[in-house]
């Protein structure tokens, strides 16, 4: 029986579709991506992590090598960046790394992009511009999960954190919105849908109540007046609309 011979350029394109598909493979493998190792975790817990992220792909096996090098107890919690498949002893030497120069970074609730870009720049030398640009700049903020809204505005969290020296704007900010999406609440989303709002209208809303209250007993009232005026399509008229207008915070108005 005779096999029937694929004319030239079919066979180029079947070379083609077949190369660029492990090509593609590889560059998923490869990706980088930003892991949260929490304080406290045993060495079972930070595998299932890795193995969540697609860094590892054997989670027993990691934890075995991990017996097998006596660094259970050597791995080192904070924000590390990785590449998915890269080997398990790399991905160990990168947990259990000796001390890095860090720095805390502190942002305060009801801080806006601007004063957060001044603050990391202060901190980390980080171009407060390029911080900017990066935080409005739309692919990026795809990478980051975020959709449909104009900038990082109110995606990322407030609280400390603590970076190695020398990080570039990229991670900083990959963090930061990370832990937005980490301590929101599963049912937010849903909430969000059934006040006739998205995620990105919800977080703008709660930034103005933080900006706007001065003792958390006011941010009820605060909330109720602002969903009330969106809903009959009245102006909001609060301070805190202006404030996020402005360069820099100035008294209030």
């Amino acid at each position: 029986m005779r096999v029937k011979k694929l004319p030239l350029p079919a066979l180029l394109l079947l070379l083609s579709v077949t190369f660029f598909g492990i090509f593609l493979v590889l560059i998923e493998k490869r990706e980088e991506v930003i892991v949260h190792i929490p304080k406290g975790l045993t060495a079972k817990e930070i595998a299932k992590i890795l193995k969540k992220e697609g860094i590892i792909e054997d989670e027993l096996g990691f934890f075995l090598l991990l017996r097998i090098k006596n660094a259970e107890r050597k791995l080192i919690s904070g924000w590390y960046r990785m590449k998915r498949g890269i080997e398990p002893e790399e991905v160990i030497d990168i947990l259990t790394r000796g001390k890095r120069v860090m720095v805390p970074v502190s942002i305060p609730p009801g801080s806006n992009l601007r004063e957060i870009a001044g603050i990391v720049e202060k901190a980390l030398g980080i171009d407060s511009l390029e911080f900017l640009e990066l935080a409005h700049d739309k692919r990026f903020m795809e990478e980051c999960g975020v959709y449909d809204a104009p900038s990082l505005e109110g995606y990322i969290y407030p609280e400390t954190y603590v970076f190695a020296k020398g990080e570039d704007a990229r991670f900083v900010l990959r963090v930061m919105v990370k832990r937005m999406f980490e301590v929101l609440d599963d049912s937010i989303p849903l909430r969000a849908g059934e006040m006739g709002l998205n995620i990105h209208q919800l977080l703008t809303i709660a930034s103005l109540i933080e900006e706007e209250a001065q003792v958390d007993e006011e941010r009820p009232i605060i909330a109720s007046v602002i969903y009330n005026r969106l809903k009959r399509g009245m102006p909001l008229q609060i301070d805190a609309t202006v404030q996020y207008a402005l360069p820099h915070h100035k008294p209030r108005l």
